[in-house]
């Protein structure tokens, strides 16, 4: 019988969406990593074994399950180390975790051709995000190594593992911090440039064109670019750049992941405490790449400064913020940095390949590229619209992946905005002096946005033929028309008859209608027949705070909010997480609505700046 060691709650960081994901909608959010690592070919299945069991006696978070207190809250259970059985390499190696009973991580021995083995680990992304898999890897050779050897693995101990870490972070010391932290990113998002490219609609079908690039140029270039500045903020600084040059927008938000393991207690944790943090880059035409790629550092260490926060927090924070702008707020372009410059220089160093004198622009022409196309599947938790990361290659050269949505580039748009990065960064390296503009093309020459009705207001796209088309769906509007006044402020002049037709309502119509799949964005005022009406902006009418739900859907989930969240009263004129509610509180949400026999609300629907009524209204039986 497992024995159980201890339990604490769980640590603030990705995991915690993928454990309320796993309880709503019965999946993890992102698949798990995997990794192969070659056999020594003394070693037989009972030593791999042992070798698999000291590594998951080492790290805690390997032999832990993840399950739902009494009042709907994560807990981590870690278990006692037992011996890790090694699993038949089939599908059954890579199904889905059950994390709230089963260990995240599986071990399997793969024949490979000329009679080597590998050791194959697949683990839940719960437990091991990219930044984890150094320390594992590195761990797992030494132990394999030495039971090679007949001899017992020397690793240093590991004194601090993710309970550890969640409690630290719910510590009463830490709370003044978190709150402090709340308060910058709730600002910051206020002012964050939303979706960089001007895309209307994000069809209910998404497909995506892959490309990779291994890059023969890129691993010189980044260890000459280390020697006078930060290698992941000149790959940020690289990427707005290249999306600047064709969204023809001068400021990039980019989502970026930072992890909270860099103190000296955490080096040796594995565990997911990665957050994806938002960062605002400008894009000056008129400037060096050099500066735009130390304001990209700055902003970097100053997001980084406040990343001890409670991540669903942080996406109500996020939430307010896109109800309060009446757009979403979260610009769907993710770029990740993996590749350790440092550890390249050494490495050239010591094979006497480091010649600063290289010819960096010769070899771009050998990079070999790979490209695919995902077809278009139902995709209903907000797609991407672009990720972008630099890891080690198979021959440990920098390899360039890009994920694009099929709305945002076409399979050859994809192509060129990888190659741009990379050329950006080998020109960068040749010349401390580059100017950004050499990447940019003339300005407004974007095709198709200066004549087709598209707008920037607040540093996000906004169509105004598609707010005229949304306010005209409105029963009592006859007609609409959306414009930007001198000020820059966007503003919708609407003919109107019969009632439910003040500013409020109206504003409360569109933000119904906002969501990740399409840009509209909510005008600031309303001029309603000719006349300016009071902005909604702000809130809601006095009237509408103590407004009754009606019978019903809109019953239900009143009652289901107040209950899971410990709230008196809600307005179903409010958002969610405006009235109140928590999104550590949804899974409570939805096992009470579906007591009533009531579904079809995910997760990310509670994130969205609609009102509870409209949320209603998607409930089915």
């Amino acid at each position: 019988m497992p024995v159980l060691e201890r339990s604490g709650p769980l640590q603030s960081g990705l995991c915690q969406l993928e454990w309320i994901h796993t309880v709503c909608e019965g999946s993890e959010l992102f698949g798990g990593p995997s990794v192969d690592v070659e056999l020594p070919d003394s070693l037989g299945e009972r030593q791999i074994e042992e070798a698999v069991s000291l590594l998951v006696a080492r790290h805690e978070v390997l032999r832990t399950t993840f399950v739902q207190d009494e009042s709907g809250h994560a807990v981590q259970q870690v278990w006692h180390p037992e011996r890790v059985r090694l699993r038949p390499s089939d599908d059954s190696l890579r199904a889905p975790f059950r994390i709230e009973k089963e260990w995240p991580v599986r071990a399997a021995v793969t024949q490979q051709g000329g009679g080597h083995r590998t050791l194959t680990l697949v683990m839940a992304h719960i437990a091991v995000d990219a930044w984890s898999m150094d320390i594992l890897l590195r761990d797992l050779r030494t132990i394999l190594n030495a039971i090679a050897c007949g001899e017992l693995p020397e690793l240093p101990p590991v004194v601090h593992h993710p309970v550890d870490q969640a409690r630290l972070e719910r510590s009463e010391r830490m709370r003044a911090v978190r709150a402090r932290n709340l308060r910058f990113w709730e600002e910051e998002f206020r002012h964050l440039p939303g979706v960089p490219f001007a895309v209307p609609v994000i069809p209910p079908e998404v497909g995506y064109h892959h490309v990779l690039l291994d890059s023969w140029a890129l691993g010189p270039a980044l260890t000459r670019i280390r020697r006078r500045l930060s290698v992941p903020s000149a790959f940020l600084a690289a990427v707005a750049l290249a999306v600047s040059a064709v969204s023809g927008q001068d400021r990039i938000a980019l989502a970026t992941s930072w992890s909270s393991r860099t103190s000296r207690p955490t080096r040796q944790m594995m565990g997911t405490v990665t957050r994806d943090l938002v960062l605002a880059i400008g894009v000056p035409r008129d400037s060096r790449f050099q500066d735009m790629a130390g304001s990209a550092m700055h902003a970097s260490l100053r997001a980084a400064r406040r990343s001890d926060c409670d991540v669903l927090e942080l996406l109500e924070a996020e939430a307010r913020a896109g109800r309060h702008r009446g757009a979403r707020t979260h610009p769907g372009v993710f770029v990740n940095f993996h590749y350790d410059a440092e550890a390249e220089a050494e490495a050239e160093s010591a094979d006497g390949d480091g010649d600063s004198s290289a010819d960096l622009a010769s070899l771009l022409t050998r990079g070999r590229t790979e490209r695919r196309h995902l077809p278009p599947v139902p995709f209903e938790d907000g797609p991407h619209l672009l990720y972008m990361s630099a890891a080690p290659g198979p021959e440990g050269r920098p390899q360039l992946f890009l994920s694009a949505n099929d709305a945002v580039l076409d399979a050859d748009g994809a192509l060129a905005l990888m190659l741009r990065v990379e050329r950006i960064l080998v020109r960068f390296a040749d010349d401390p002096h580059l100017a950004c503009a050499e990447f940019l093309p003339d300005p407004g020459v974007r095709d198709g946005v200066r004549d087709t009705g598209w707008v920037t207001v607040d540093g996000s796209w906004a169509d105004l033929r598609l707010i005229e088309t949304a306010l005209r769906e409105h029963p009592g509007v006859t007609g609409a028309r959306a414009f930007t006044d001198d000020g820059g402020s966007l503003r919708a002049a609407v003919t109107v008859e019969g009632s439910d037709t003040d500013a409020f309502a109206l504003r409360r119509f569109l933000l119904n209608k906002v969501g990740p799949r399409h840009a509209l964005v909510v005008p600031d005022h309303f001029l309603i027949n000719g006349e300016l009406g009071e902005t909604g902006s702000g809130s809601e009418p006095p009237s509408a705070r103590f407004a009754r739900p009606a019978a019903g859907r809109e019953q239900a989930l009143h009652d289901a909010v107040i209950r899971a969240c410990g709230l008196e009263a809600v307005s179903m004129y409010d958002g969610y997480v405006e009235a109140g509610g928590r999104l550590a509180g949804v899974p409570k949400v939805l096992e009470l609505l579906a007591r009533q026999g009531l579904t079809g609300l995910r997760f990310n629907d509670f994130r969205l700046p609609c009102d509870l009524s409209a949320l209603a209204a998607r409930l089915r039986s």
